[in-house]
């Protein structure tokens, strides 16, 4: 990023009559009448020289910086810009690399579920490629290039750089396909990992932290006494096995009282967009308590509304907060991690009916078939799901079986008075 800004160009503020230096060479004059223009100044075969770029404000500080960037590119190949305004003219037709991280990521905008699903993508490249190599020109490109863009995170952020690399590479790929006269790409990629090294990678794959089964059921109860929203939406997500990101924006035009369902649209679950499908979570008894408790307090629709601007629900930080509040019960434990410990009671904990592997990933709403056999697999499994977590229920109330079934019907019946009055 540059010294100067529009905002002050604009303001005229902290300006000196002369030459005002934004970085890279470029420079704004501001003469003693006031009039602006842009100028570039550079050193070629030892000789000093300044070439004007047009006057402000026709020229503004984003295209002056981008005229300033061409030149340079020029200089480094030896040649002149005052003297060879052809090859100017032919560097203005070229994308450079910034360009055409643009150019690929509005192409692939449309296959992101969320704006922050999209800028999550474009971060590595962002903050770190384009800031080091995006002035250049994606047919240019070396090895070095990618080194010098990589290296300093490479040992420190593996993962955002391997990230960014595997970005790069699809944007160079765009490039390709719109005519770039670029080489192997693999070689390219294949050459940049020798230059840079070998990461440390850890031994074991970091899991999300996660509280023992046999521990939920006493912090649950400690839920049921705090009337916060926070606190109904961390209890739901724990009795239906839901991940955060489906149960913060839950709706009350997702709810199904007959069907004792909730539906979360596919723009809620993981994956990719228009790879996912709806999910029907059957509610079991503990989550029709919980359901009914949030309707009666929903605002504009939402169950869980929170005063953020940016979206009309609350955030993963509400229902965190709760338990970095209750260290003695929680330790280092994630909401997430309460996906694992339904898990783990499902595989260990006591049960009147055995629960199968593949039963056990369909309640996490995990994928357990191929394509060709989910093509004729095509059950919903919801009584089997619904089981699993209507029993799942009774362990964190630790309500005995009997008591289960009697308070089913009483919610049933409360819900249907609640249904005909809507």
């Amino acid at each position: 990023m540059g010294a100067l800004s529009a905002k002050q160009i604009e303001n005229r503020k902290n300006l000196k009559v002369g030459l005002n230096a934004d970085g890279g060479g470029l420079y704004l004059k501001l003469t003693p009448t006031g009039s602006l223009s842009w100028v570039y100044r550079y050193q070629i075969n030892k000789r000093r020289r300044l070439h004007g770029l047009g006057a402000y404000p026709a020229v503004t500080l984003s295209a002056a910086r981008e005229a300033a960037q061409q030149r340079a590119v020029m200089v480094r190949a030896g040649v002149d810009p005052i003297d060879a305004p052809e090859a100017l003219s032919d560097a203005r037709q070229r994308s450079t690399v910034a360009d055409i991280v643009a150019a690929a990521f509005k192409a692939r905008r449309g296959g992101f579920k969320s704006e922050r699903a999209a800028g999550r993508w474009l971060m590595p490249l962002k903050n770190h490629v384009v800031p080091a190599i995006g002035h250049r020109y994606p047919a240019d490109l070396t090895p070095r290039d990618l080194q010098r863009a990589f290296a300093p995170i490479w040992k420190t952020k593996a993962e955002t750089a391997r990230q960014g690399l595997n970005r790069l590479v699809i944007c160079l790929r765009y490039a390709k396909a719109e005519g770039d006269a670029i080489g192997s790409l693999s070689e390219l990629k294949a050459d940049a990992l020798t230059l840079l090294g070998d990461q440390e990678r850890p031994e074991t794959a970091a899991h999300i932290p996660a509280m023992p089964f046999a521990d939920v059921p006493a912090f649950y109860q400690q839920l049921t006494k705090i009337d916060t929203v926070g606190a109904l939406a961390l209890r739901l997500a724990i009795v239906t096995g839901l991940r955060s990101g489906a149960v913060r924006p839950a709706r009350t035009d997702w709810i199904d009282l007959k069907a004792r369902t909730l539906t979360v649209p596919p723009e809620f679950m993981k994956g990719r967009k228009g790879k996912v499908a709806a999910y029907v979570c059957p509610l079991s008894v503990e989550a029709l308590a919980v359901i009914d408790r949030a309707v009666s307090q929903a605002v504009g629709g939402y169950l869980f509304q929170g005063s953020g601007k940016r979206v009309p629900y609350i955030s993963d930080m509400t229902m965190l907060k709760i338990m970095r509040d209750r260290p003695a019960l929680c330790g280092d434990a994630k909401p997430h991690g309460f996906r694992a410990s339904l898990k783990e009671w499902m595989q260990h904990g006591s049960h009147d009916q055995a629960i199968d592997y593949q039963l056990s990933e369909r309640v996490l709403q995990h994928k357990v078939l191929t394509d060709v056999q989910q093509a004729y697999d095509r059950g919903d499994y919801l009584d089997d799901r619904r089981r699993v977590l209507d029993a799942w229920g009774a362990f964190l109330t630790m309500d005995p079986e009997a008591e289960i079934v009697a308070r089913r019907e009483r919610l049933l019946a409360e819900l249907k008075k609640l249904d005909r009055r809507g």
